[in-house]
């Protein structure tokens, strides 16, 4: 029988006759036998004995949960069968659902990974480590022959490449040089000790980093978590060709990216500085160390995450062939596996140690592209001449004479090109890192700046080229003769180890051995030359017998699940090996190892590029060269023609471009307010690129709508509906001001909720101003004006949506259409884009479109917006809906008269909307935490004096203070594309960041010229703007930049009406303030570019726009009384631990001051470290 009590379907208990009983006491050592009852009997005391309550749940058939389960089987006998079965999985089940012993422990030790790769698993410290021996996994049972076949001899029949066979699947150089990276970070055979491996077994990426904290920190600048820039620690790889040496220097540039970002996150307060640090430079030395120390460790376990995803989500992949396939599915080792295929589920995190064996297997030479092999040949003649002039003693025949100058380096002696090898090896690790050269395709040397980076064109080409260029296959006869002395050493080595034979490799990994030489190759060539050399397929060596399996000269990767080669099926168990064998890829794999950012930063995202990750590096190195759709980034580890072909395959031939890449041309950054009048102002010369190029979108509706959209925004500003309906008499901004009024007044009392009563018993409210009160209104606003159904929490009809679902859909609009200059985050954007308006286009169709055909609807509409003169209007528009609905209704009538077409009134009506709504969210979240800044305590004290009265006159002076503090505030640019060659007058152009304010003589601008109007440079315009940054409410009335949309400047209404009525229901909130500490701070960060992004609530993403800001308050009601601040607990955790030693992490943001009210008063501003 099968009982499932515990959860799963469990195994019953097993018949028994008897239980040994030991008694506990005094009567040590007796023993009593007692017979165990049998199941029917276990039945009838259930039956019998069990509780009433459960004898009646029984009897009625309702079914017993968990509890009543306990309660029978503590009513059963001590000699109960079922009682024991029930004790023995109980303590299963509890003890399987912890690790035993523990994978992951506190502390610093542990925290983050060492230089060596010591203490990566907590439960052998040194396993894997750093200058530990190999390991051999298969042992050697089959005796060998004596007399080996001749090393050179085996290269020169089975290895040497007389023809250049392409890879069969496309693979590009580039899969080649992540290997190496890959086999260079964890195997690295002593010099001194053979049987040692200096690198760890992990992949830490110790190419980059070093494998001794020595060596790791002369890569470091030991300065805010960074590494002297395009620099890396691992010497030998100067010896391969260029494009892996770029690789590295593009790990280089994203962990010093992820550096920058870390400090500006700070999540958590846990780079900030103790105030306490300042006392004296010896403590602020110390602290300094650490914050550095931390933000270092912190992003290279960042950058070896996005390392670890591209080796599962691109490299792996593509020795898989699964790109073609067109999925997202990849063998990935981290996944967790519970008690489903074995007793203790499939280990993670225990640790690893590299083996011999798998030291051969990974030398892939074969697949070097035919350019590679050639440039490999030429390194090698080069050494060997430099080194000919200094030790001219070394080159000389075995009779003792001087080898003759055309001898190549081929016709040297292993022990002569060794030599060769480690001296040039020893005068590149002479020089210090940040220091070295890396050689360009022709061999020419690149020089460094003044900031010590290489010259980003260059680096590209190298790159581009290296994406285009066909790796070789693998299999028998592919490999170069310019590395013939490196696989004779390698065949010596093998044979210096005593490695296993091709078969007992077979074996060991289950599969089936080789009975004749006809299965190891098709070939009958490489089969009689395997057969002269070997006799047996027994004796066949390992090494190089593993890359002599295939068809003919190729030994293309199959599945993983039946790889039928010994290569690829040790390749796949070893890459599983690595990463799920490693603690940082498994069980401390967390948010709280990497920060919520990091892990959002290199975990993938199917919807982009299939979940591949190589197109992020490429980005963050190479920010603006690539068109984040080139097609050579759709799969990096393929060349650009197979990623052609397999975007016709699946058929999204028209999501890519096949441009090269080429130098990012500065966009012009427009300061001055005219001529961003101007701009907008130009519909048909200076366009929104959205509307422009619209190649990626597929076709449909949406596309439909987009090329609409630049119907609608040349026509809307002339538009005789538009002056109907934003009329310049004052009645529509009071019914929208008493809307919008109202609209605040039911969201504050729905969403508020009471933190803290004071000594008087009265409540201390807090609300999240931004996410459950801005977007809630501004939301409600535009789905009324529009008439679709809104929830306020939860979605419960087939064509409504929440509040926040349908803000998603406004900043999803936003956000793709808005000036980015992350280029990686194109594609989840445009994603989320398509998404959004697929919904939005379907819910139009739903809304105000068929209400426009209802009779009477005019009429209702006149009565409220102009007023009631029979005073029924408020009971004829509660009978279809919302008197703003009807608004929308009466609009979307007046449109359809002398509109295009149904889609053009859709477009345009959402454009109406939008208008009211565009931004309102954000500058309302950035005008109240300028407000509440104690800098303009003045301003706020005038407002909420003025918030006490409903008069006209006091709303339009709160309004006024609106539209200067939104002036003062506004940072958000705009995007504009020349579309044909044009002259604007009053400008001034900056290629970069804005310097200073100054006017200009016209300038011709050319087609395709990128504009990034400057909105917040262009409302500090002087000329416009006298004092531009006092905010100052008896300024005259200008027409504000913040509602620059393209139309004219009376459409700001619906805005700035809807911003007031906002602002001023804020400040009848008694005492508003901000949340105590990191809860009450809008989290903004300023980019390089000087973008300011905000951070979603879990701070693992960066947006445009706020998304969460919580604010607290006593009471709305009543007389006005100046803010009072919170006083801050001040909690600091760093007081808890030592100077010395621990993990410290305060959570103060970026406060430096001594007192116990963290935020206040600070001492030193000048010297915060970290925002």
């Amino acid at each position: 029988m099968s009982w499932n009590w515990f959860g799963g379907k469990k195994t019953g208990p097993e018949p028994s006759s008897s239980v040994t009983q030991q008694s506990h006491g005094d009567n040590y050592g007796h023993v009593k036998t007692v017979q165990e009852t049998t199941m029917l009997q276990d039945i009838g005391t259930v039956i019998t004995k069990a509780p009433s309550e459960i004898r009646a749940l029984l009897a009625s058939g309702s079914g017993i949960d968990t509890d009543n389960v306990w309660k029978i089987i503590a009513s059963l006998p001590e000699n109960s069968t079922v009682r024991h079965w029930a004790t023995q999985k109980g303590i299963d089940v509890m003890w399987n659902s912890l690790l035993h012993p523990p994978l992951s422990y506190m502390g610093d030790q542990f925290e983050y990974r060492t230089a060596d790769g010591s203490n990566n698993s907590v439960i052998t410290p040194w396993l894997g480590q750093a200058g530990t021996p190999y390991a051999k996994s298969v042992p050697t049972t089959i005796p060998s022959h004596g007399a080996k076949p001749d090393p050179g001899d085996l290269f020169d029949l089975l290895m040497a490449r007389e023809k250049f066979e392409p890879s069969p699947k496309g693979l590009s150089s580039m899969i080649l040089y992540h290997a190496t990276i890959v086999i260079h970070d964890i195997f690295r055979t002593s010099e001194k000790d053979r049987n040692i491996s200096d690198a760890s077994s992990y992949l830490d990426l110790a190419p980059l980093y070093g494998s001794s904290q020595e060596i790791q920190d002369s890569v470091r600048t030991m300065k805010d978590g960074k590494l002297h820039p395009d620099t890396f620690a691992e010497e030998r790889l100067f010896g391969q060709p260029p494009g892996v040496c770029v690789l590295l220097v593009m790990y280089n540039r994203f962990h010093n990216y992820v550096a920058e970002q870390l400090l500006k996150i700070n999540e958590n307060g846990r780079f900030t500085i103790p105030p306490k640090s300042y006392q004296n430079e010896e403590t602020l030395a110390k602290a300094l160390k650490k914050q550095d120390n931390d933000l270092f460790q912190t992003a290279r376990i960042i950058t070896c995450g996005m390392y670890a995803s591209i080796s599962i989500m691109d490299y792996l992949r593509g020795f898989m062939g699964l790109h073609s396939a067109d999925t997202t599915w990849t063998l990935d080792p981290r996944e967790h596996i519970g008690r489903k295929y074995d007793g203790q589920g499939v280990p993670r995190g225990i640790g690893n140690q590299v083996s011999v064996e798998f030291n051969f297997l990974y030398r892939f030479h074969g697949p070097l592209s035919e350019r590679d092999g050639k440039w490999t040949g030429d390194f090698f003649q080069h050494l060997m001449d430099k080194a000919r002039d200094k030790m001219p003693a070394l080159f000389t025949d075995v009779e003792g004479k001087p080898l003759g100058d055309d001898v190549s380096y081929a016709d040297l002696s292993v022990q002569q090109f060794m030599t060769v090898l480690h001296t040039a090896m020893a005068q590149i690790k002479a020089i210090p890192p940040h220091k070295r050269k890396i050689n360009d395709l022709d061999g020419q040397q690149l020089e460094r700046d003044e900031n010590g980076k290489f010259d980003d064109a260059k680096l590209v080409n190298i790159f581009n080229e290296t994406m285009k260029d066909p790796a070789g296959a693998f299999g028998a006869r592919n490999i170069p003769k310019a590395m013939r002395v490196i696989e004779i050493l390698g065949i010596l080595q093998a044979r210096k180890w005593q490695v296993c034979t091709l078969n007992e490799f077979r074996k060991f990994f289950g599969m089936e051995p080789h009975t004749s030489f006809e299965t190891v190759n098709t070939d009958v060539d490489i089969q009689n030359t395997l057969r002269d050399l070997y006799e047996h397929p027994d004796m066949i060596e390992l090494y190089p017998g593993i890359f002599c399996e295939g068809v003919g000269q190729k030994m293309e990767p199959p599945v993983p699940y039946k790889p039928g080669y010994s290569m690829w099926r040790g390749v796949f168990s070893d890459a599983v090996t690595l990463v799920r064998s490693d603690r940082f890829y498994t069980v401390d794999w967390t948010v709280s190892t990497l920060t919520a950012w990091g892990m959002k930063e290199v975990s993938p995202d199917p919807v982009v590029l299939k979940g591949g990750m190589f197109y992020k590096l490429i980005g963050r190195a190479f920010p603006g060269w690539f068109k984040y759709n080139s097609v050579s980034l759709y799969q990096p580890m393929y060349t650009k023609l197979q990623n052609i072909t397999n975007a016709e395959l699946h058929g999204k031939t028209m999501l890519f471009t096949r441009d090269e890449p080429s130098k990012p041309v500065p966009a012009k950054k427009i300061t001055s307010y005219e001529t961003i009048q101007a701009v907008l102002q130009s519909h048909e010369t200076c366009k929104n690129p959205a509307y422009v190029d619209m190649t990626s979108i597929p076709d449909g509706k949406v596309k439909d709508f987009l090329k609409c959209v630049g119907d609608v925004v040349k026509d809307i500003e002339d538009h005789k509906l538009l002056n109907t309906f934003v009329d310049n008499s004052g009645q529509i901004n009071k019914k929208l001001f008493q809307y919008f009024s109202e609209l605040a007044v039911e969201i504050e009392k729905r969403e508020r909720c009471a933190s803290v009563k004071t000594k008087e018993g009265k409540k201390t409210w807090v609300i999240d101003i931004t996410r459950d009160y801005a977007v809630p209104i501004i939301s409600r606003f535009m789905a009324d004006f529009l008439g679709l159904k809104l929830s306020s929490k939860t979605v419960t009809g087939k064509n409504e949506i929440s509040e926040n679902d349908f803000y998603k859909i406004v900043t999803d609009y936003q956000h793709f259409l808005n000036y980015n200059k992350d280029e990686t985050s194109v594609w989840k954007r445009r994603a989320a884009f398509l998404e959004s308006m697929d919904k939005l286009v379907h819910m139009f169709e739903d809304g105000n479109f068929q209400n426009a055909s209802n009779p009477g609807v005019l009429s209702a509409i006149s009565n409220w917006w102009y007023g009631s003169k029979e005073g029924d209007w408020d009971e004829k528009l509660h009978k279809i809906g919302t008197p703003l609905r009807e608004v929308g209704v009466w609009v979307n009538k007046e449109l359809s008269k002398t509109s295009k077409s149904q889609l053009y009134t859709q477009t345009a009506m959402f454009l109406v909307a939008l208008e009211g709504a565009y931004n309102t969210v954000l500058m309302f979240t950035e005008i109240m935490d300028w407000f509440l800044d104690d800098k303009n305590k003045t301003e706020w004290i005038a407002v909420s004096r003025l918030a006490q009265s409903d008069t006209e006159a006091a709303n339009e002076e709160i309004k006024k203070y609106v539209l200067e503090v939104q002036r003062v505030t506004l940072t958000m640019p705009m995007i504009r594309v020349v579309q044909e060659d044009t002259v604007l007058k009053g400008y001034e152009v900056r290629e970069g960041e804005f310097v200073q304010f100054k006017k200009q003589d016209p300038q011709v601008f050319k087609k395709g010229d990128v504009l990034v109007l400057d909105l917040q440079a262009g409302s500090h315009d002087e000329s416009e703007f006298p004092n531009p940054s006092l905010v100052n409410p008896k300024r005259r009335s200008p027409n504000y930049l913040g509602y620059a949309h393209g139309h004219k400047p009376k459409n700001e209404e619906i805005s700035t009406v809807a911003l007031t009525a906002m602002v001023k229901f804020a400040a009848k909130m008694r005492n508003l303030r901000k949340g105590r500490e990191a809860y009450g701070n809008l989290k903004k960060v300023t980019q390089v570019n000087g973008l300011r992004t905000y951070m979603t609530p879990d701070w693992a993403e960066f947006v445009p726009y706020p998304t969460t800001w919580k604010l607290r308050y006593d009471d709305w009601e009543g007389d006005f009384k100046p803010r009072k601040p919170d006083v801050s607990h001040g909690h600091d955790l760093a007081a808890l631990y030592k100077d010395a030693g621990g993990n410290k992490r305060s959570f103060r943001d970026g406060c430096n001051c001594d007192s116990t009210c963290c935020g206040q008063n600070c001492a030193q501003p000048s010297k915060k470290a970290a925002v």
